[in-house]
């Protein structure tokens, strides 16, 4: 099974360690708490992500959220049908924290993923077979 993602959250992979100050660090952080939610349930595989600069209407993102902004979207699979649905993922990272403030174009509302807020949604996962 695949998945895509999409994100207003800056969950850039720089690989940067020991340099709490340094955003970059920062960025790896939000990037390594990604990881490891999405493997709360499943090991996944293939996992790509890119950051584009695109309307968020085209996207299922809260209300708050309009025009041309940064998005990370990119794409990951697991290994046996069944394994992980959309529902899952919402309820693994529905308020799980981030660390905001680093190259997003947005503000969000919260220091959180956020999968289920109508105003305040910056994270949204589809199943693509």
């Amino acid at each position: 099974m695949n998945f895509v993602f999409y994100t207003l959250v800056d969950i850039t992979e720089t690989s940067v360690r020991f340099n709490k100050n340094d955003a970059a660090w920062l960025q790896q952080q939000n990037f390594l708490t990604f990881t490891q939610t999405l493997s709360l349930r499943v090991n996944t595989v293939n996992l790509k992500v890119e950051t584009v600069k695109e309307d968020v209407s085209a996207f299922d993102f809260g209300t708050e959220y309009k025009g041309k902004q940064q998005v990370w979207k990119g794409s990951f699979g697991v290994e046996y049908e069944g394994g992980l649905t959309v529902d899952m993922l919402d309820d693994d990272f529905d308020f799980v924290p981030i660390i905001n403030n680093l190259n997003e174009t947005v503000k969000l509302g919260k220091n959180l993923f956020l999968t289920k807020d109508s105003k305040f949604k910056n994270l949204t996962f589809n199943c693509v077979d």
